[in-house]
């Protein structure tokens, strides 16, 4: 049984740090094995970071469709708090960053889910936005 747990929650952190938008997965593994073993710490604390990151990214997904950068950004972070290096989240953020002119801090935030993503297309491309934007305000200061 406990081989089994184990096992589970393996896969629980794999799903929930290196697949994208498989929340709900890493949710639902994470009951389960709560379920199987309720005295199984671990599990427990998986399932608690599991709902704390899903949280924080739809509640920043909502504001950012809301046009509210600010708050999303706030949400994004929350949530990087719990997973340091979740690639979507820093992703999110960068997004946010960006549509609120800190060209600087979103690179930074794409660098980190490249570092940790190395295929990541979304933050590359959104990398590559936030460098035209500062070169074209580069070059509007100039004159």
């Amino acid at each position: 049984m406990h081989r089994l747990i184990v096992l589970l929650v393996y896969r629980v952190n794999k799903a929930f740090n290196l697949w994208i938008n498989r929340f709900d997965n890493a949710l639902a593994t994470a009951q389960r094995a709560t379920r199987l073993d309720s005295n199984n710490k671990e599990a427990y604390t998986v399932l608690k970071k599991a709902k704390a990151v899903a949280a924080a990214r739809s509640h920043g997904n909502q504001l950012f469709k809301a046009a509210k950068f600010y708050e999303a950004c706030n949400a994004y972070s929350e949530g990087l708090e719990h997973d340091p290096f979740n690639s979507v989240l820093l992703c999110n953020r960068a997004a946010c960053r960006s549509k609120l002119g800190q060209y600087e801090k979103a690179v930074e935030d794409c660098n980190a889910a490249l570092t940790v993503r190395p295929g990541y297309a979304k933050a590359r491309l959104r990398r590559a936005d936030c460098y035209a934007k500062v070169t074209i305000f580069s070059l509007y200061s100039m004159f």
